[in-house]
């Protein structure tokens, strides 16, 4: 297709995917909490999910323009952004992760892995192996520490990190869960110090993980 084109129907097809991704999430919460969503609640989800979007569609912008994907695969990024912050906003209020969400991202990892072994020529094999080894670390590693911490890390964490790291490879899911873990020590650090929590506290782990995947993601767009 003509490149003229393409650089108008890239960002409209983009801007579709993530209007989608809004209205998908908005009603997965209205279909949760029924009547319960409301008022300030409903206005929160919305200011929430249209965050998420606007995020999503940012992402795929800057790996379509900086780091030349192709629209293949950058419309599963705008799915991961967006369940990322659903998950928050389910974290924040109610402290648990949907199963929706990690079904949403493990689909967008089906179709990144099937988009990048079928566009990328070269060695799909190890880019299905490096994604298997990323969904290892990413649940496998927080499985360990919830164990040796007698249930510090939430099962839905577990799984939705292990998920994310099917869709983002071995080496974008450690940029992930270093950034998670610096991120969230230091959130703690500053609660504990200003009391606004204590140690024995339980802090929700969503809003970190999603702001280290958006941190991953634009450092590979930018290199920084």
């Amino acid at each position: 297709m003509n490149t003229s084109i393409m650089r108008w129907i890239e960002p409209v097809l983009y801007t579709l995917s993530q209007l989608l991704c809004a209205a998908a999430s908005l009603a997965y919460l209205r279909f949760r909490s029924g009547a319960e969503l409301t008022g300030k609640k409903l206005r929160a989800a919305v200011a929430v999910v249209c965050a998420g979007a606007a995020a999503g569609l940012a992402v795929q912008l800057l790996l379509s323009l900086r780091a030349g994907l192709p629209p293949a695969e950058c419309l599963p990024y705008g799915l991961l952004i967006s369940a990322s912050f659903l998950v928050t906003l389910t974290d924040l209020s109610e402290r648990r992760i949907p199963d929706a969400a990690v079904i949403a991202v493990l689909a967008g990892a089906v179709i990144l892995t099937s988009a990048e072994m079928i566009l990328g020529g070269g060695r799909p094999l190890r880019c299905l192996a490096m994604r298997l080894l990323g969904a290892a670390v990413g649940g496998g590693v927080p499985f360990a520490a919830s164990a040796l911490s007698k249930g510090g890390i939430g099962g839905g964490d577990i799984k939705y990190l292990g998920a994310t790291g099917l869709f983002l490879g071995l080496g974008d899911m450690l940029t992930v869960m270093t950034a998670t873990m610096l991120l969230a020590s230091a959130a703690g650090i500053a609660m504990i110090v200003f009391k606004k929590a204590g140690l024995r506290d339980e802090m929700p782990l969503a809003p970190f993980i999603c702001a280290g995947i958006l941190l991953c993601l634009v450092s590979r767009a930018l290199p920084i």
